[in-house]
């Protein structure tokens, strides 16, 4: 699975874990206004999604904090933050 859209689902960080963690070669991964997301699922994005792309966690609750652990992410082209509170 190299594509995934979860967008205006109410998935939580624990579900999206298990997703990460069975779906190493996702590439595109869109998540906006899934507003159970928060920072802490951004924190393990390295650890098993080191082949994303693109990401789209726009209208969301995500901030710079969570944003600052996908800079090691080389294959990262785009990320939409829109929206998110800060």
């Amino acid at each position: 699975l190299e594509l995934l859209d979860l967008s205006e689902t109410k998935i939580s960080d624990k579900s999206l874990l298990a997703v990460a963690y069975t779906c190493l070669e996702l590439k595109h991964l869109s998540l906006s206004m899934c507003t159970a997301i928060t920072d802490d699922f951004l924190e393990s994005v390295p650890l098993f999604l080191s082949n994303l792309n693109y990401l789209d966690v726009s209208m969301s609750s995500i901030t710079p904090r969570g944003c600052s652990h996908l800079a090691c992410l080389l294959a990262l082209r785009t990320v939409d933050v829109s929206a998110c509170p800060e």
